[in-house]
């Protein structure tokens, strides 16, 4: 059983995170719940999880509704999975945001950009998922704003927004398949197989220069 027919197993066992936190207006799910899901599960199918690079993609200041000044900070976090029996591996990748008053900003954000590459990897639901933090969102959120109901998206934004996650784990599927690979031929044979083509075809084009790198990364690793 490889890597990814392990994977499969992980995310029936995964398929939903329950919103059991109360922050100001809505729900979420915290750090602990997510590592409390994913772990066992993981643990059972032999796969293990590192930090395989943590960038730094913004810091900065930004002002609240009352004029202070809080620190704000940008993370992209690549997590690297390998099975313990075969020695595959295949990396995630996801992006958070946090914002604190004190020295918490890139901690939150590094959170965020963690449990983000585990929702879209796995497609665990939960629904919306802000990072909580109730002294944040109250300093940020004049009174009269948060008195106010929240605007409906158009149909046109859910669209949009729908289309956007269906192309990154469609991405996600297609890398994965390239690193499934075990030699020079079945790649060169994937690449052309009516799967990926076809899944290709329907990836909007800005996608396309990773999906390439995906492939040429892939095929200069039998090269070493």
């Amino acid at each position: 059983m490889g890597l990814h027919t392990k994977l499969v197993e992980v995310m029936k066992r995964c398929a939903y995170a329950q919103k059991a936190n109360e922050a100001r207006d809505y729900n979420y799910v915290s750090d602990e719940q997510f590592m409390r899901l994913i772990n066992p599960a993981l643990c059972d199918a032999g796969i293990s999880c590192t930090v395989y690079n943590t960038q730094l993609l913004h810091v900065g200041k930004v002002t609240t509704a009352k004029g202070s000044e809080w620190n704000h900070a940008i993370i992209k976090v690549t997590l690297e999975l390998t099975d313990a029996e075969s020695g595959e591996s295949a990396q995630l990748e996801g992006i958070g945001e946090g914002t604190d008053s004190g020295d918490k900003a890139v901690y939150k954000a590094q959170t965020g950009a963690r449990k983000y590459a585990w929702r879209m990897a796995l497609n665990i639901a939960t629904g919306d998922d802000p990072e909580a933090d109730r002294k944040t969102d109250d300093s940020f959120s004049p009174k009269k704003e948060r008195a106010a109901a929240k605007p409906k998206q158009t149909e046109m934004e859910v669209a949009f927004e729908e289309k956007n996650h269906k192309a990154d784990a469609l991405l996600f599927q297609i890398k994965s398949m390239f690193d499934a690979s075990g030699s020079e031929e079945e790649l060169k044979s994937l690449k052309t197989s009516k799967e990926v083509t076809e899944a290709i075809a329907v990836l909007p084009k800005k996608y396309h220069p990773q999906v390439a790198k995906a492939y040429s990364d892939k095929y200069a690793s039998f090269k070493k």
